[in-house]
């Protein structure tokens, strides 16, 4: 009797294991969504602080300004998007659906469709496009932020291609 009554806590234990995983795996899957969300959301109110608490202090990006590659980290990176914010006027995002989100331990690759429309300060031209982008997370204690965010045309850079370097 001893035997089976360990057998079937055993069984009981796993399935309960598993079942806790699963909830921890939603949990972190719905908090990369909302990080992501609240990036996307903070560009288009153009809403410095919050753009700046979805990100890492480790976040790094390559990107080319003006024809010169340059890398932009956390310390730099409200000024780029400062810069940004006054090139683009009356941001709007609609149509924002997540295509893909891989979890891997602390780390998490997430790609994203929406339609963006801004106008071009300079020209006065309204910018109207659908737009991919790419974004890497990592897990800072219970929350996800932003290593990585960047704009690709085609191919996901966690299937083996280089994003491109365009802005972020």
């Amino acid at each position: 009797m001893k035997k089976i009554l360990l057998i079937l806590s055993f069984i009981i234990s796993s399935q309960i294991g598993g079942y806790v995983n699963f909830v921890f795996a939603e949990t972190d899957r719905q908090k990369i969504e909302q990080t992501v969300k609240n990036f996307i959301k903070a560009e288009e109110d153009e809403d410095l602080d919050l753009i700046m608490n979805q990100i890492s202090k480790n976040f790094s990006k390559r990107v080319i300004v003006k024809g010169l590659e340059k890398m932009i980290h956390y310390d730099n990176y409200r000024a780029f998007v400062e810069e940004r914010f006054n090139s683009l006027k009356d941001i709007s995002v609609a149509n924002l659906k997540i295509t893909k989100l891989e979890i891997k331990d602390n780390t998490a690759d997430v790609i994203m469709e929406y339609d963006f429309d801004a106008l071009m300060a300079q020209t006065g031209s309204h910018e109207k496009i659908k737009t991919k982008r790419g974004a890497s997370l990592v897990k800072e204690g219970d929350s996800w932020k932003i290593m990585d965010v960047w704009v690709f045309d085609f191919v996901p850079p966690f299937s083996g291609e280089a994003p491109s370097a365009g802005p972020g």
